[in-house]
């Protein structure tokens, strides 16, 4: 029901700002059949762990397994349209991606409850505006974040 309620006023926010002319892309839950170790044009992977980020592939100008220490914000540069899939590995703490405050919006997901049978491991955003960057935190643990730079 949370989730439920959580969705229908995220599609609310977001048909408001598509109003305004802005871009909130699309995205998914547990997009698994896309998680591989390398990636196809159009596909970017960042994993969250409970004390970093990391570039796995698909950013144009950062090297795949960058790691960015919690309080550094990690960077990962696409094209406009790229699908980002952000995904959760190793985490024993609530995560929860969202736009940084002041930041473009994009659609955040739901919380991450490790120990939830339910909890999603993975969600993706596809990033449409170009020349925009989307600064992302962690709601539950902010010195997770970083920037995801549209071309």
């Amino acid at each position: 029901m949370k989730l439920r309620t959580h969705l229908i006023r995220t599609a609310v926010l977001c048909l408001a700002i598509l109003a305004t002319a802005s871009s909130c892309g699309e995205y998914a839950l547990n997009p698994t059949a896309d998680i591989s170790p390398t990636c196809p044009t159009g596909l970017a992977q960042i994993r969250i762990a409970d004390s970093f980020t990391q570039v796995l592939c698909g950013c144009k100008l950062e090297a795949s397994g960058t790691i960015s220490q919690a309080g550094t914000p990690l960077s990962c540069t696409v094209d406009a349209g790229t699908k980002v899939i952000f995904h959760f590995e190793g985490t024993f703490q609530r995560h929860q991606i969202v736009p940084a405050p002041g930041a473009p919006f994009f659609i955040s997901m739901a919380p991450r409850i490790p120990d939830d049978s339910n909890a999603q491991s993975a969600y993706f955003v596809t990033f449409s505006t170009p020349a925009t960057t989307f600064q992302f935190i962690d709601q539950y643990l902010p010195e997770l974040k970083g920037n995801i730079v549209v071309l």
